[in-house]
């Protein structure tokens, strides 16, 4: 995402969204056991950024990744 425009980054989110509002697909998706929502750029990077720190967390205080 670093290099990519951030006018491409707007019109792939505004795609998403817009199919997101769709019923049939949030019928499959959530049929499918998933929850998806329109979002934003920045809140899907602030999901990335505190999945990381979670599962980091989680992997070092496990010791799984001792060499």
């Amino acid at each position: 995402m670093a290099k990519t425009p951030s006018a491409i980054i707007a019109k792939i989110n505004q795609a998403m969204n817009k199919g997101l509002e769709a019923a049939d697909l949030h019928n499959k998706l959530s049929s499918q056991g998933m929850d998806a929502e329109p979002s934003s750029p920045a809140a899907f990077e602030k999901l990335i950024h505190d999945e990381i720190a979670k599962w980091r967390e989680v992997i070092e205080s496990s010791g799984i990744n001792k060499t």
